[in-house]
């Protein structure tokens, strides 16, 4: 197995991985998020927003990152093994 081969690998099973999590995450602050009162206190600064619901788009942009990288890994993957 060619190293490229191996670096697909890795990077498809890395973003499956933070897929899951984005998912899990998204899940867990679309339950968290703050309504009603508690969302206006949120608004107005008094009281803050939960953790989850902070993190969600950091772990989500992660996602993104790790998914666009193993694109183009598989892409590069495809391009060296018609090379060769």
């Amino acid at each position: 197995m060619e190293q490229y081969e191996k670096v697909t690998e890795v990077t498809d099973t890395a973003a499956k991985v933070t897929r899951i999590a984005a998912v899990v995450t998204a899940a867990g602050a679309s339950v968290a998020a703050p309504t009603g009162l508690s969302a206006l206190g949120v608004a107005l600064g008094v009281t803050s927003a939960p953790l989850i619901v902070t993190v969600a788009p950091v772990v989500i942009g992660v996602a993104g990152a790790a998914t666009a990288l193993a694109a183009a890994a598989s892409l590069y993957s495809r391009y060296k093994r018609k090379r060769s």
